[in-house]
């Protein structure tokens, strides 16, 4: 009986006429690899790749060869970093290593195709490939054999062989199942990216080697999920400084921003220097001291004790275990942050931490890309943050004098709510109801009058007839003349106040406006005019759906709830949203609105498996009623600005202060 052929016989066969002996150099380690071979973009040159000021890879590279050098199998490296610390070279230069000197096969995964091209033809090409001579006369790139053992083309392969020896590498995009490749180390990048659905199948192309390492690597974007919850399941290294004063080994993540200090030329001791704050600038006495000073380039920043203020060394940092069993296990974990990698200076950081504090989306991004403490607007609402906002107030439709704003939600019945605001530090839910459909067209105008509505936004998404015909009501557009499609470029002044700017795609004057959610993340808030068959016309808003109930939420949030907001140049401590006494005998809407906010504000996975949205199929109609009106109240400061500026327009174009008539001009 024959013996069947192993895949790496037809690999050797299938190249043995082809390929002529290469020396390889007698390679250590991949310490010994990166120190002698490997090479670094500085710049437009190229250097030796010595890693001095990112601690974080001299720890994972030991790992890589502690665990190759013991024959240990099934363990896994988790590297959770912020961004831009030198992972992609740091993975290219692993891949080689364990390709063309240990002659294993390696798996290069990536989240889609496009990327692996990219890879490929701007990264390990030119930043490897062409910086290591013998390195590149071992390699075919874009070859591997089939399973017939023919040699045979495909993107993303690479074929090493010293003609004695043939390891088989692949850069593959997980876009697709992975099925059909056996590897003994996998190298997962960029985890977050990665569909959660088939991220699963790749543990099993590792089963028929006695390796089985894998190494997950990137950027750490959700809290308590992806590449966040697998250093959770690992031996979590940590940075830490030793103090040599005081003896204490200070974590500068944990510590953040107040280990960051400014140096004052002159002072004397550095105990005096003044502390980054949570509100981005510099003060002596906590907190709530006064400011002595803000960035600004050319500033001095060192890390600074919390314990007895000396000086830290950045230079030393240190990486300490917090789950130690777990290397009992084969699960190694590192954090990697620009806060404890020396060679991004903190000057930088302190700019983009300055920048971040008064933007929530920009603070979002310094967690992942700089702090890599990753919280992705993941919190949710419960009955404790309800509890806290609530005041000794009833609900009540009657105006009191102060802005409000209203949202519908729609469906089979409708849901409202009227916010209030006293302004941007006090809001208070001001009234609900729910609605029939029946009596929707009527009663909708009739609560937005009776509330003393500035504004009303309406979900379009369920009810689109009901949803453009009240905001058409609300708007006095039912006796308004048809438009022209051609004229949506164009300026259309309505003659209610309602005017629509087609070259700048601004409303002003708007009473009311249906809500679409087709907006991207980080597309903001977009306005468009839409027309009926008959061409009708009426305003509709275009946001993110994720983005627009966030907002309402964060309202309720505070600092302590993991929210960092600056208002007036200090962190709002209090929530902003007011809710309704909860006493016997007050409106039944008040415990529903809680129930709402509550179980609406849950995110969940979406179908990839990773991306967290806020859920939906539950009770939380108020919930996004709620969030209309705070979209509602935000377009509202715009178009009012915009309806000042439209009326002195007109009164300059036809001095009687008269809406003129002409195209794009109805009466």
């Amino acid at each position: 009986m024959k013996r069947p052929v192993s895949t790496l016989a037809l690999v050797k066969a299938a190249v043995a006429e082809e390929v002529a002996a290469v020396i390889v150099p007698v390679v250590a380690s991949m310490r010994d690899f990166q120190r002698q071979h490997c090479r670094v973009k500085v710049g437009s040159q190229y250097h030796p790749y010595d890693m001095v000021g990112r601690p974080a890879l001299e720890l994972a590279t030991r790992w890589v060869d502690e665990i190759l050098d013991s024959g240990r199998a099934d363990c896994r490296i988790k590297i959770k970093g912020g961004a831009q610390w030198g992972k992609t070279v740091w993975a290219l230069n692993t891949y080689a290593y364990l390709l063309g000197v240990k002659f294993l096969g390696v798996g290069y995964y990536l989240p889609d195709q496009a990327l692996v091209d990219g890879i490929v033809d701007t990264k390990f090409r030119p930043d490897v490939v062409d910086q290591i001579p013998w390195f590149a006369s071992l390699l075919k790139i874009g070859k591997t054999v089939n399973k017939s053992g023919k040699a045979v083309e495909r993107k993303g392969a690479v074929m090493a062989t010293d003609g004695k020896r043939v390891s088989l590498g692949y850069f593959l995009g997980t876009n697709r199942v992975p099925t059909t490749y056996t590897h003994d180390v996998q190298i997962v990048d960029e985890r977050d990216d990665i569909n959660e659905r088939n991220e699963k199948f790749l543990d099993g192309r590792l089963t028929s080697s006695p390796v089985r390492l894998r190494i997950d690597i990137g950027t750490a974007r959700y809290d308590k999920a992806g590449m966040d919850k697998e250093f959770e399941d690992s031996t979590q290294h940590c940075a830490f400084i030793h103090c040599e004063i005081c003896g204490t080994d200070v974590s500068p993540e944990d510590e953040w921003p107040g280990v960051c200090r400014l140096q004052v030329p002159g002072m004397h001791p550095p105990s005096s220097d003044p502390h980054l704050t949570l509100a981005g600038d510099f003060k002596r006495n906590g907190e709530d001291g006064e400011t002595v000073a803000t960035h600004k380039p050319g500033n001095v920043y060192y890390l600074g004790c919390p314990h007895c203020n000396a000086p830290l060394n950045r230079d030393r940092v240190e990486y300490k275990p917090r789950r130690p069993e777990m290397a009992a296990l084969g699960k190694y974990g590192i954090e990697v942050s620009q806060i404890s990698t020396p060679a991004i200076g903190l000057t930088q950081i302190v700019a983009a931490w300055a920048s971040a504090v008064g933007d929530p989306d920009k603070m979002v991004a310094f967690r992942c890309d700089r702090w890599a403490r990753p919280k992705s607007s993941t919190q949710g609402l419960d009955s404790g943050i309800m509890d806290r906002c609530r005041q000794d107030y009833a609900l009540s439709v009657v105006p009191t004098g102060k802005p409000r704003f209203g949202g519908l939600d729609t469906g089979d019945r409708l849901w409202f709510v009227a916010r209030e605001s006293d302004g941007p530090l006090c809001k208070r839910i001001a009234w609900a109801e729910q609605i029939s459909p029946t009596t929707a067209r009527v009663r909708v105008p009739q609560l937005f009058d009776a509330s003393g509505l500035s504004c009303l936004f309406v979900d379009i998404g369920n009810e689109r007839d009901m949803a453009r015909d009240i905001v058409r009501i609300v708007n006095r557009l039912i006796d308004a003349p048809p438009v022209r499609a051609e004229d949506k470029a164009g300026r259309i002044d309505f003659g209610n106040g309602l005017v629509w700017d087609g070259h700048r795609g601004l409303w002003s004057g708007l009473r009311a406006a249906c809500v679409e959610f087709s907006g991207r993340p980080g597309s903001g808030i977009v306005h468009d005019l839409r027309l009926t068959q008959e061409g009708h016309a009426y305003p509709v808003i275009k946001a993110n759906r994720d983005e627009t109930i966030q907002r309402a939420i964060d309202e309720f949030l505070t600092y302590d709830d993991g929210l960092v907001a600056v208002v007036d140049g200090k962190i709002r401590t209090q929530p902003v949203m007011r809710m309704p006494s909860a006493a016997p005998g007050c409106n039944e809407a008040v415990n529903v609105l809680q129930e709402h906010f509550i179980s609406g504000s849950r995110k969940v996975a979406g179908s990839d498996g990773k991306t967290l949205s806020f859920i939906d199929g539950v009770p939380n109609h108020y919930l996004l009623a709620n969030a209309y009106s705070a979209l509602a109240e935000a377009v509202a400061q715009l178009s009012l600005a915009n309806t000042a500026g439209t009326a002195c327009e007109t009164a300059a174009r036809h001095g009687d202060g008269r809406t003129g008539r002409g195209r794009g001009t109805l009466p």
